[in-house]
């Protein structure tokens, strides 16, 4: 069995006895029609202003921020209008256009890094926890996970994303990570 549940797998597995440090970080995203608007040929990144946009048939999304858990109504309308500010600096174009605004909540880890692999649960095989990469890391793997359902040897070493990885488990299985560690 394979569980890849996002935010769920966590309150899944919880009864098997695996506590994974799955937590919800919310994200954010503008995505504009672009009509008479001439489509970029490729996407990009701002590092300092923690957005990233590309476009997608006739939509250009802007996408960016991170908020642990849940925000209010206050941050939520700043982090929308600072991401439009972002999008009409970059693409003037867009001023006056109205987008469609998505808010959604991302399953993450401490360390950016999915559970990925076996588990101390027998025949179970994790793949959770992928935070913002999911879409970017689903091909990827789910060929690990069909390697290992199938008997092969994965790619790439798996010890980094084992669900073990931050030496709680075993010990004291129900302590919560904090930053602090």
């Amino acid at each position: 069995m394979v569980v890849a549940a996002g935010l769920a797998s966590a309150p899944l597995l919880a009864p098997l006895g695996l506590r994974l440090p799955i937590h919800p970080v919310t994200g954010y995203s503008l995505s504009y029609p672009l009509g008479r608007i001439p489509r970029p040929s490729v996407g990009a990144v701002s590092i300092p202003h923690k957005v990233a946009w590309a476009a997608f048939g006739q939509t250009l999304r802007f996408t960016g921020f991170a908020d642990v858990g849940q925000p209010g109504p206050g941050k939520i309308e700043q982090r929308f209008a600072a991401l439009q500010r972002f999008a009409e600096q970059v693409c003037p174009q867009l001023q006056g256009v109205t987008a469609m605004q998505w808010l959604g909540q991302r399953p993450m880890t401490r360390d950016n890094l999915p559970f990925l692999g076996i588990c101390q649960v027998r025949n179970l095989l994790l793949n959770c926890g992928h935070g913002a990469m999911g879409w970017t890391m689903a091909c990827g793997s789910a060929r690990i996970v069909s390697d290992l359902v199938a008997g092969r040897q994965p790619a790439i070493d798996l010890a980094p994303y084992r669900w073990d990885r931050y030496g709680l488990f075993g010990r004291r299985g129900d302590q919560r990570w904090s930053s602090s560690r």
